[in-house]
C-alpha cells in the first residue's frame, strides 16, 4: 500500500475527533438505486466487499433477480475494472454517484474525471452504457421497486440516530471551509458492511454545479422482520466518512510534503 492510501484515511480519523459550529449545506436521507445496483453488479464480478450477504432477505432477492445475469457484458467490465485498475471498495461507490440517477445511468461528469488516473474515459463510457443495459435486461427497476419497503425502511431508520445527533450542524466551523457542498446519507444493502465517504461534482444537467458528498453506510444486522438495523456507533461511522471529503483533498493536495515525516511516524 502507498503512503498516500493509508495516510488520507488517518487524517479522516485525526479530523472527525471533534464537532462545532453549524452547517448551511442541505442533507439527504435516502436509499439509492444505483448505488444498490453499482454494487451488485460488482459483486456479480467478484468483488468480495460486496459478497458478504450479512442481509439474507435481500441477498436471497438480489440472487434471484440478478445472479441469471451473471455473463452479463457489465459485470465482464466491473470485473476487468476490479482487475485490471484495482477498482474496488470506495472506488466502487464514486464510480456509482458519478452516474445519472437511476434508471438513466448516464454519466454526469466527464467520463475522463469519474477515476482520473486509474481508469480511462473510454472504459467508464463503456461501463455506464453497459450497466444501463443491463438495468434493462435484468430488469432491475422492478426488483428495486419491490424492494422498496426495504429500502425505504432502510433510509428511515438511518435518519433517526444522525437527526437525533444533529450530526450535520458542526461541519463549516469545524473544517473553517465554505458551504460549497451538499451531503447524501445512504444505506448500502447490497451485501456490504463496509462504509464509503466519497464526493462528486455534476457538470452535466441544469444549474450550476455543486458538490456532492456522500456517506454510504453498509450494515450487518437486521430485525425479526427481516429489515436493516444501525447500532449505537451509526453516528461516529457517519462522522468518519463525512471527514473522508474534506480530509481526502487535503492529504491529496500535501502529500508531498507530508510523505517524509509520515514515513518516520
Amino acid at each position: 500500500m502507498t503512503l498516500a492510501r493509508w495516510l488520507v484515511p488517518l487524517l479522516a480519523l485525526c479530523a472527525a475527533a471533534g464537532s462545532v459550529g453549524a452547517q448551511q449545506g442541505s442533507v439527504r436521507i435516502a436509499a439509492d438505486p444505483r448505488v444498490e445496483l453499482v454494487a451488485i453488479v460488482f459483486r456479480l464480478g467478484g468483488a468480495s466487499e460486496f459478497s458478504q450477504a450479512d442481509y439474507a432477505q435481500y441477498d436471497s432477492a438480489v440472487r434471484r433477480s440478478f445472479e441469471p445475469h451473471r455473463t452479463h457484458e457489465a459485470v465482464a467490465l466491473a470485473r476487468e475494472l476490479r482487475e485490471r485498475r484495482g477498482v474496488s471498495f470506495s472506488t466502487v461507490m464514486s464510480l456509482a454517484i458519478a452516474l445519472e440517477p437511476f434508471p438513466a445511468l448516464g454519466l454526469r461528469v466527464a467520463a475522463d474525471s469519474v477515476l482520473p488516473g486509474r481508469v480511462p474515459g473510454a472504459e467508464m463510457t463503456r461501463f455506464a452504457e453497459a450497466l444501463h443495459r443491463f438495468a434493462e435486461d435484468s430488469r432491475a427497476a422492478e426488483f428495486f421497486a419491490e424492494q422498496g419497503p426495504r429500502l425505504d425502511s432502510a433510509a428511515a431508520r438511518l435518519a433517526h440516530p444522525v437527526q437525533e445527533a444533529r450530526a450535520f450542524e458542526w461541519i463549516t466551523a469545524f473544517f473553517g471551509g465554505p458551504d460549497d457542498r451538499d451531503f447524501v446519507v445512504a444505506p448500502l444493502l447490497a451485501n456490504s458492511p463496509g462504509n464509503y465517504g466519497v464526493c462528486v461534482t455534476p457538470t452535466r444537467g441544469s444549474g450550476a454545479p455543486r458538490q456532492e458528498c456522500w456517506q454510504i453506510l453498509g450494515h450487518s444486522a437486521t430485525d425479526s422482520g427481516g429489515f436493516a438495523l444501525w447500532g449505537p456507533q451509526t453516528v461516529e461511522l457517519l462522522v468518519h466518512e463525512i471527514s473522508h471529503g474534506y480530509a481526502n483533498p487535503t492529504g491529496n493536495a500535501n502529500s508531498g510534503a507530508l510523505e517524509a515525516p509520515m514515513r518516520r511516524v
